[in-house]
């Protein structure tokens, strides 16, 4: 989740709506044959410079998308502006000298993307505020160091991602996007949750990842319909009690922060889903989080946890779970409770023995067990139905041992070998003669 492939995802979800319905090019000598007909022009890989029917793009008077990726242009052709039925625009990796105001005459635009372009030190026309339909705005890995001031008066702007730059501050003028529902901000140097966010009522989605942020006000609990807050890689070290206003709240990311204790406010969390904590100095797990029943995801990896917190025992939905490289060192039976679980990692403890009764877990595809200190495997576990995968790398398990061990329970069950789970194990100790 940290590194996020906006263009790709947003355009995928454009295209399987139009392309696949309608036809489309990818070259504009193609195009400009259909050119009064032509609505979808994709572009890659393609040096526009001198191209002459670049220049007199306006003349695809029904053009409603145009992708440009990893193109090379001398600059963006001013007419562009007289493309009345554009809907969708979008420049990945295209390096961009200026932006024409023209483009703040594309009335009938819902989406633009504008990434990977070097915009640093672009002037943004002021008349790009003009763009009234506009819904979806990227400005992602351009190193800008201010808020583009034309942003604000995009009335009907529901997505806005500016991750990846160089922002150190948020504008309390964001508060002037009523209708924002997601905010992106990931990547960028913010160390202050400015009060002017709570005004952005319908914002469902918000991403701080990999900032600077060292605390958090009790404002953060007055964004009511927030759905996912992404806080991971930032430096807090506890959460506001005013969080647990925040009634609608499903995915809560805290990984790589500074968290020693759990804090108080996270049980009463109890609509969350998605939780992850790891990368943090967590020694404790209180019981209290047994109250978070809807939980399918959690991530506790990377702390320092010396058992399985009794409270996992609870989360009856729960689907995956990673307590990768803590110190545990006994199943107990309260992961057993978790018979939902289709994921389940340990690797990185000092796990020495397996009970039988981790076949409970009827519904494990895989589980890994890599650098623990086992010697075998029970049976119950290899003769799981729905398991894929076992990763004992790292162990002391005699691989070929295990195998036999394998072959033996199958046979007595006659079962077929295209059961069997893929076992990740160092090489043989030896091979038998």
């Amino acid at each position: 989740m940290k590194i996020r492939l906006l263009f790709v995802s947003i355009l995928l979800i454009i295209l399987s709506n139009h392309i696949l319905a309608q036809e489309y090019y990818n070259t504009l000598e193609e195009a400009f044959n259909k050119k009064e007909s032509a609505e979808i022009i994709h572009l890659r890989d393609q040096d526009l410079r001198d191209n002459k029917i670049w220049d007199q793009i306006h003349q695809f008077k029904n053009l409603k998308e145009l992708y440009l990726t990893n193109c090379q242009i001398d600059e963006i052709p001013n007419k562009i502006g007289k493309l009345e039925r554009l809907n969708s625009l979008a420049f990945h990796n295209v390096k961009i000298k200026a932006i024409p105001k023209s483009i703040g005459n594309l009335n009938s635009l819902e989406y633009l993307y504008l990434g990977h372009c070097d915009l640093g030190q672009i002037e943004f026309p002021n008349n790009l505020s003009q763009l009234n339909q506009l819904e979806i705005l990227a400005l992602e890995h351009n190193d800008l160091t201010y808020f583009p001031e034309f942003i604000f008066s995009l009335s009907r702007l529901k997505q806005l991602f500016l991750g990846y730059n160089q922002l150190d501050s948020i504008p309390s003028s964001i508060n002037r996007l009523s209708n924002l529902n997601e905010l992106d901000l990931t990547h960028n140097r913010i160390s202050q949750y400015p009060e002017s966010l709570t005004g952005l009522g319908a914002l469902k989605i918000l991403n701080l990842v990999d900032n600077e942020l060292e605390s958090l006000p009790n404002c953060v609990g007055d964004l009511k319909n927030l759905e996912s807050l992404l806080l991971n890689d930032n430096r807090l070290k506890n959460l506001p009690a005013s969080l647990a206003n925040s009634k609608n709240l499903e995915n809560l990311g805290l990984s790589h922060n500074q968290f020693k204790n759990i804090s108080s406010v996270l049980f009463k969390l109890q609509s969350i889903k998605y939780l992850s904590i790891d990368h943090n100095e967590l020694v404790h797990y209180p019981d209290s989080m047994s109250l978070l029943r809807r939980i399918k995801n959690l991530d506790l990896s990377n702390n320092n946890f010396d058992h399985i917190p009794l409270a996992i025992g609870s989360y009856q939905d729960l689907w995956y779970l990673n307590l990768d490289s803590n110190r545990i060192n006994l199943l107990s039976d309260t992961l057993f409770n978790c018979t939902t679980l289709t994921y389940l990692s340990l690797a990185g403890n000092e796990i020495s023995y397996l009970p039988a009764e981790i076949g409970s877990l009827r519904h494990l595809s895989k589980i890994d067990l890599e650098e623990n200190q086992l010697t075998d495997l029970p049976g119950s576990l290899i003769l799981l139905p729905d398991l894929n995968e076992i990763n004992v790398m790292g162990n002391q398990i005699d691989c070929w041992q295990l195998d036999k061990k394998r072959g033996k329970l199958y046979n007595e069950r006659h079962m077929g070998s295209y059961h069997w789970p893929r076992i990740r194990c160092y090489k043989y100790k030896e091979t038998p003669r």
